[in-house]
């Protein structure tokens, strides 16, 4: 089936969006928080109307998996008993931060005082997706963004001092500028053309009748919240209107 809908739109695999995703825990050494336990989302603080700075993003409490808990506390166990490993660290000036991490770990159950907040915005949405002799690759410049991650990491050191704990900025992003996002949008984006999008509002693929695309990758720009009832509201449109 390679190579065969050589009719797609040229837009496939454009203006990907991280969602404005910008995970940022804060250390709580003074109280424990048991982020493992209840809802993972209870509150939310709302920037939506641009009032920080003009970026429009909300950040929510987070929660930490048991199993996220184990491979955290495994790493440092690690690193801990295998010094020969922190040469993976050279160059990035991390050995002070590991010791710190590594004597933390000895004396305090970290699991239980570390808060993550979980921020969503509006980023630019300039993401491409390229797949090269079947390897999908992204590229992605954070540039036009910065300013939206920016602020929310200032917002964020600003919430953490006022609630007793200290910002702990993720060493992806502290030395690379590099994200992680758990709500990917884009790349087959709706359109009202083929020269606009690769499906149309319907979710169907323009040129190939009955082909249908009902996910996150076919919202066509980033929403700032969590997706995921915009994305299961999309998907029962779309099926409400398939052809028979």
């Amino acid at each position: 089936m390679h190579g065969t809908l050589l009719g797609l739109s040229p837009t496939l695999g454009r203006r990907w969006s991280s969602n404005g995703d910008f995970l940022t825990p804060a250390l709580y050494l003074h109280k424990a928080l048991w982020a493992d336990r209840g809802v993972t989302i209870g509150a939310v603080i709302d920037y939506l109307d641009g009032s920080d700075g003009g970026q429009t993003y909300w950040i929510q409490d987070g929660g930490t998996p048991n199993v996220l808990n184990s491979y955290f506390e495994s790493v440092v166990h690690r690193l801990r008993e295998s010094p020969t490993e922190t040469h993976l660290l050279e160059g990035l000036n991390l050995s002070a931060l590991l010791q710190h991490l590594t004597l933390l770990a000895a004396n305090l159950d970290v699991s239980k005082h570390i808060m993550p907040w979980f921020p969503q915005g509006v980023d630019a949405g300039d993401g491409e997706l390229h797949l090269t002799e079947g390897v999908l690759d992204l590229k992605w410049e954070i540039t036009r963004s910065l300013g939206l991650f920016e602020t929310i990491e200032r917002r964020h050191h600003t919430l953490a001092h006022a609630t007793g704990g200290h910002p702990f900025p993720l060493p992806t992003w502290l030395f690379s500028k590099e994200l992680v996002t758990p709500h990917p949008l884009g790349g087959c984006n709706m359109g009202d053309t083929v020269n606009e999008g690769v499906v149309n509002d319907r979710g169907e693929v323009f040129g190939y009748a009955n082909l249908y695309v009902a996910d996150g990758a076919i919202v066509p720009r980033a929403v700032g919240v969590n997706p995921s009832r915009t994305i299961g509201a999309l998907a029962e449109r779309i099926a409400e209107r398939m052809t028979p």
